[in-house]
């Protein structure tokens, strides 16, 4: 039961920033006080800039419920946050202003630095055309080359090994059978979070993420015409 939240830089065209090379000195909100959010978003300034927070730019945190809030009032030059496509936190703050969003460069994305952090667990560099991202008026995305690139955190509902087969089996079985009815149409955001998706290269379930689906959630795959791989079974 896969989400995707894809980490992003933008900012207000009000800001006269002009991307990833406008954000030295810059104040950046970029997340929590701590967790996963926070630590993504300082990897992927650094590779981007190889700027530090605290000496480079200076970093803004606060909980998410204030998240909206925060990008509205002027407390940050700048956002690196995780984003949906659309994200609903980018749609409500256009209530301020016309937003502009970066890639990550084709150059970095194919760099060394950049394919380390899509080898960390948990994450996987994404690719897809910008005409996928689901904005509309107010948003403009930059790229060289019309494909939106950056790391993507994926994640799944975890269970004990030993929960039991028939249930792991009806849970799984329930949610795929709703994956279209219900998981792709609750917002907009919903087609993109990979829900159904088992290709390993999006669910990061082998190699460095050595986490396997439950026998009975594979049974439910398999029956719905779904392929696991061998190293996640």
């Amino acid at each position: 039961m896969l989400t995707n939240y894809d980490s992003g830089s933008y900012a207000y065209d009000s800001s006269n920033i002009s991307g990833w090379d406008g954000l030295e000195g810059k104040t950046i909100y970029n997340g929590p006080p701590r967790g996963a959010a926070l630590t993504n978003a300082r990897l992927l300034i650094k590779v981007n800039t190889g700027m530090e927070e605290g000496s480079g730019y200076e970093g803004v945190q606060v909980n998410w419920g204030q998240a909206v809030k925060t990008i509205q009032d002027g407390s940050a030059d700048a956002f690196v946050l995780p984003m949906s496509f659309p994200d609903p936190r980018v749609t409500a703050a256009l209530a301020s202003g016309d937003i502009t969003i970066w890639s990550v460069s084709k150059e970095v994305f194919d760099g060394e630095a950049f394919q380390n952090v899509g080898k960390l667990p948990g994450t996987v560099p994404v690719e897809l055309p910008l005409s996928e991202m689901g904005y509309g008026d107010g948003v403009t995305v930059v790229s060289e080359d019309d494909m939106f690139r950056g790391p993507g955190t994926v994640g799944a509902d975890i269970v004990n090994v030993n929960m039991d087969f028939d249930l792991a089996k009806s849970l799984t079985a329930a949610f795929i059978k709703n994956i279209e009815s219900i998981y792709h149409t609750k917002a907009p955001f919903m087609p993109g979070t990979w829900h159904g998706e088992t290709d390993p290269a999006i669910t990061d379930m082998c190699g460095n993420n050595p986490i396997k689906y439950h026998p009975g959630a594979v049974a439910a795959w398999e029956e719905a015409g779904y392929t696991i791989p061998d190293c996640a079974k």
